[in-house]
């Protein structure tokens, strides 16, 4: 759930399913393939909810009843006892996001290594004369996030996993526990240091041409350096890009002026001259949790404060 429109992002997934059940039945004149009209666009916003609209005012209805829908449903964040009908208006989900967690607060995050730790396999001899003799086998890399003063909210979820109902005084999604049971198993994740969509924020800014393509984004009087090139792996806002709202992309790389996106939205230009352009660098690795040094979950309280504090060992993820 990363809002990033590469492939594996669970929201670009969601919309090519929509898009592909809407182009094989579209009969409303509300409703043009070649466009974003009617179709829903997905996006998070600052509090880490889901959002859908619908282009040009159309009528979709998220049957949650249906096959996996209340599944989709709870990642999304959205209460699935009633069906959900979107009008031309944005719809916010219920509560945060499944599969994600987010520092409440600047700080939390006290230390985390800015590059992996490299960790050498080798095999080494030395003689009675002092030689040594090296046979270098691989390398492997580690990392840590130290979390500090997370509140309870923050920190507990009551022993209950993403997606599911919480309980009193625990909030649905919230608490870094729904990540614990769920990373435990081995799963891997993204760390981003920072994931705000503050505009304020942004590296970059520009207004986007309309030579633009479907992936490609050109960005008006840019001169980016390309070896290497300072802006891949980061993300690019377009800010009000259809109907007023927002999209973001992952930059797979760049020249001196045009960034190239994974997918387009819609069957539309990923930016057009009337919006504007802002790149945040939000990069981010992957990792799995080291489970020889944290083989159960247990923060740290801190007496008189209320708040824990939580040493998260990592290896970085190789597929």
């Amino acid at each position: 759930m990363s809002w990033d429109n590469q492939s594996n992002c669970f929201l670009n997934a969601l919309a090519d399913a929509c898009y592909t059940a809407l182009d094989a039945q579209a009969t409303s004149a509300d409703y043009n393939t070649s466009t974003p009209a009617g179709k829903p666009i997905f996006g998070i916003n600052s509090d880490h909810k889901v959002t859908i609209n619908v282009g040009d005012e159309a009528n979709i209805r998220f049957d949650w009843t249906v096959d996996d829908g209340a599944t989709v449903a709870g990642i999304l964040g959205f209460s699935a006892s009633a069906n959900l009908e979107v009008n031309g208006s944005e719809e916010v989900a219920d509560y945060p996001h499944a599969y994600g967690w987010y520092a409440s607060e600047e700080g939390q995050l006290f230390d985390h290594l800015i590059e992996d730790a490299e960790d050498v396999l080798a095999s080494q001899s030395r003689a009675l004369s002092g030689q040594v003799t090296t046979q270098e086998l691989a390398s492997r890399f580690r990392n840590y996030l130290d979390l500090r003063h997370l509140t309870k909210e923050d920190t507990f979820s009551g022993e209950t996993d993403y997606a599911a109902a919480s309980s009193d005084p625990y909030s649905r999604n919230r608490g870094l526990e729904c990540w614990w049971r769920h990373a435990r198993g081995g799963v891997e994740f993204r760390v981003y240091e920072r994931s705000t969509i503050d505009t304020s924020l942004a590296e970059e800014r520009g207004t986007p041409t309309a030579a633009s393509t479907g992936t490609t984004i050109t960005v008006a009087s840019k001169t980016w350096e390309t070896d290497p090139q300072e802006h891949a792996g980061k993300l690019i806002l377009i800010d009000s890009w259809y109907g007023g709202y927002d999209m973001r992309w992952y930059i797979t790389s760049h020249t001196a002026d045009v960034v190239t996106v994974p997918n387009q939205m819609h069957n539309e230009d990923a930016a057009d001259a009337s919006v504007t352009a802002y790149i945040f660098d939000q990069r981010y690795r992957t990792y799995v949790v080291n489970l020889s040094e944290m083989s159960k979950f247990e923060p740290r309280e801190r007496p008189k404060l209320g708040t824990y504090d939580i040493t998260i060992p990592l290896y970085r993820y190789e597929a």
